[in-house]
């Protein structure tokens, strides 16, 4: 038999440890949508903040950009200086990213040393011009390695808008993905949207 006090007691501890738990939960989402080398938003990140803004795109007619970008030739650093220098080429980048880009866009690691970024309410004009900051800010990234080799990178980007029937926005990013690679064939270190 319990005293209404021995009641409260556990009704008040009970409530703390779901409390508590609460918050673990968002800590462990919000581990789950984050890049741990870059402290960008991952893939899982995109997907749930594309679904978002592609329905808003279609709900309110608003333009929304979508780029892909690579770093140029990264295999290469990782191969001549090792991955330690390839992720902090990665953490440069990512950090660039952030300068660059509006508070209202996303950026995104979206996998090894490709990345993602979501511009709404940005035509594909506005975002290639982001874009070209974000290039010429790149080229200015000095990565220190071992025996005192400066490391300096590019990126080469592609863009596409949103278009009214892609419900997913899956179209748009391979059209982004189709860009990017016109870029890097036309010699990388450029910038282009898909036409």
């Amino acid at each position: 038999v319990y005293k209404r006090q021995e009641l409260g007691n556990l009704a008040r501890d009970i409530n703390k440890m779901a409390s508590s738990l609460e918050g673990l939960y968002s800590q462990m989402a919000t581990l789950a949508k984050t890049d741990q080398l870059t402290g960008l938003m991952n893939r899982h990140g995109f997907e749930e903040i594309q679904a978002r803004e592609v329905s808003s795109a279609k709900r309110y007619g608003s333009p929304l950009s979508l780029a892909m970008l690579d770093i140029d030739h990264f295999k290469k650093v990782n191969d001549d200086y090792g991955h330690d220098v390839g992720d902090e080429v990665i953490r440069a980048v990512a950090n660039c990213c952030q300068q660059v880009f509006r508070d209202c866009d996303y950026c995104f690691r979206y996998g090894g040393e490709e990345f993602v970024v979501l511009m709404p309410q940005t035509d594909v004009d506005a975002a290639m011009g982001a874009l070209e900051r974000l290039r010429k800010a790149v080229e200015k990234i000095s990565v220190e390695a071992s025996g005192g080799h400066e490391i300096s990178v590019t990126v080469s980007a592609g863009v596409a808008a949103y278009r009214k029937g892609d419900e997913t926005g899956a179209l748009q990013l391979k059209q982004a993905d189709e860009a990017l690679y016109s870029a890097k064939r036309a010699g990388r270190n450029k910038s282009l949207a898909f036409t």
